[in-house]
């Protein structure tokens, strides 16, 4: 799937998606998983950008159906090397939660997001996905001023802490 601009935000099922032979294995899982499918964008502006998925299982929506995220820079149809890697493992219970990455992105460049299940053939592996892609919020800094004092014993000072983009 094209995602036609960011921020995107979509959801569907991954009840139709197999296993691919030629999808390469995640760093974070070492294996190509099941159920896998793609999306990409072409990254508006230089960043980060982030991606969130949540993968509601079909037999209980409230508990996460195990799902790996990978990211990988593309040209033309051809696939980089990955970018990123996050997993929510499989549970019965819940609650739901987001797998997130962050990676770098340039502007112009087109991306590929892989969204896969951790397990295969279980009916619990089918889920519905909820995806969200978009800049990701800046870093927040932490800084405290002076850098390096020396102090002797009884010496009291003063410090500055100045913190940003929370």
């Amino acid at each position: 799937y094209v995602i036609p601009s960011l921020p995107y935000e979509g959801f569907g099922s991954n009840s139709s998606l197999t296993v691919n032979p030629g999808d390469p294995p995640h760093s974070c899982t070492g294996s190509a998983n099941s159920r896998t499918g793609w999306l990409t964008f072409t990254a508006p502006s230089d960043g980060n950008i982030e991606v969130a998925v949540q993968a509601a299982r079909s037999d209980n929506p409230t508990a996460n159906s195990g799902i790996v995220i990978t990211a990988y820079p593309l040209n033309g149809a051809t696939i980089g090397a990955e970018l990123a890697c996050a997993t929510v493992p499989k549970d019965s219970t819940g609650p739901l939660q987001n797998a997130i990455l962050t990676f770098p992105v340039s502007q112009g460049a087109t991306y590929a997001i892989e969204t896969a299940s951790l397990t295969t053939g279980a009916a619990s592996d089918v889920a519905t996905l909820y995806i969200g892609v978009g800049l990701a919020p800046p870093t927040p800094t932490f800084d405290v001023g002076p850098a390096e004092v020396t102090l002797k014993p009884g010496d009291s000072r003063r410090f500055q802490t100045i913190v940003s983009n929370l």
